[in-house]
């Protein structure tokens, strides 16, 4: 145990992690894969991580993509000039407004604010996004 436990030290498994090692070794040793080598499934940790890295990457790709398609085509703050947030408003308890407003504009950098009675998928729609 005092081995295993010395092996253990550098990671800092949770129970729940070291549960999951257990239980793949299990599967390995029932299942009789005698021909995957250690090397072999590195590699394939590998190649998931790439896989991985690559998606990661691709979706931030796109988000700064639409991040730059909302900043070119969404309302600017009068005030300040930047891109402002289209945020649903008298949808629940929590975001009434006393009007028949269905919409809100709201520049997170100076906090100034528009309202529209128009739902934030028809804002959208007239935008194009």
């Amino acid at each position: 145990m005092k081995n295993i436990d010395k092996l253990l030290e550098p990671f800092g498994f949770t129970f729940g992690q070291l549960q999951d090692v257990g239980t793949l070794l299990k599967s390995l040793k029932n299942n009789n894969i005698k021909n995957l080598t250690i090397d072999e499934f590195i590699n394939y940790i590998e190649k998931k991580k790439t896989e991985r890295s690559k998606t990661e990457t691709n979706l931030e790709e796109l988000l700064n993509k639409q991040q730059e398609r909302w900043d070119q085509k969404t309302l600017k703050c009068p005030e300040c000039k930047s891109p402002m947030n289209l945020l649903p408003v008298n949808t629940n308890r929590r975001n009434q407004t006393g009007d028949d407003s269905k919409s809100q504009w709201l520049c997170q950098k100076c906090w100034h604010d528009e309202y529209s009675t128009k739902t934030v998928a028809e804002m959208l729609g007239k935008l194009n996004l």
